[in-house]
């Protein structure tokens, strides 16, 4: 294929980028705001207790990984860690401009996942915000990665270079104490562990409480 190179005596015409319907996601950095000591002794202590869910062909989506039951939110050692997750996704939804009363944990889980370790492509039903914190991320632990998903595969194009606009899939580096927030609706994958320890991390979902977008709509406990 002969790739047509930009001509230094081509005209330029003035232009800017229209950010058309942008898909967001939002990282903190809570570690110095979050002692990871009582969570990953709590996880710990989960998890001797609870047997470890393993890989089954065409069934479980992970992979050589422990996760926890889903209702964590109700663990006093994760309470400082939601708490501040809230206020982080409160800080979404108004940066964006979204109406709405409050938000409310209602699952959380730990991920621990061990080296050859992954987990395939998911979104989270039945919520509006999901987040992950990292508790201890060794050397080579695999990247969060989050898949486009926008129809476009009916046509692409040979890229010259990935940009942020033709990446079909767009990893970030996990980091102890790093808190990435993002639509639940969003596909994303966790990439295998290739270091030598275990990947810890603290999931959640987040709903928006009361009104919902109509009179008529609310979320109640």
């Amino acid at each position: 294929m002969r790739i047509v190179e930009p001509e230094s005596d081509r005209p330029h015409y003035p232009h800017h980028e229209l950010a058309i319907f942008p898909t967001l996601a939002y990282a903190f950095t809570l570690e110095d705001t979050i002692d990871a000591g009582p969570i990953l002794r709590r996880i710990s202590e989960l998890r001797s207790a609870s047997t470890a869910l393993t890989d089954e062909p065409d069934s479980a989506p992970w992979q050589f990984e422990w996760m926890s039951s889903t209702n964590l939110q109700t663990e006093p050692a994760l309470a400082p860690l939601l708490s501040a997750a809230t206020v982080c996704a409160e800080s979404v939804l108004r940066k964006e401009g979204w109406e709405f009363e409050s938000l409310e944990v209602t699952e959380c889980w730990a991920n621990v996942s061990s080296p050859g370790g992954s987990h395939r492509l998911h979104s989270h039903p039945n919520s509006l915000l999901s987040g992950v914190w990292f508790a201890a991320v060794p050397p080579g632990s695999g990247q969060l990665e989050f898949r486009d998903p926008r129809p476009s595969g009916w046509l692409r194009l040979d890229r010259q270079t990935t940009t942020a606009a033709n990446a079909q899939v767009i990893g970030v580096d996990p980091q102890e104490g790093l808190l990435v927030v993002f639509p639940s609706w969003l596909p994303h994958s966790v990439a295998t562990n290739r270091g030598n320890g275990e990947r810890i991390s603290v999931a959640f979902n987040l709903m928006p409480t009361g009104r919902i977008g109509f009179p008529t709509a609310s979320f109640t406990r």
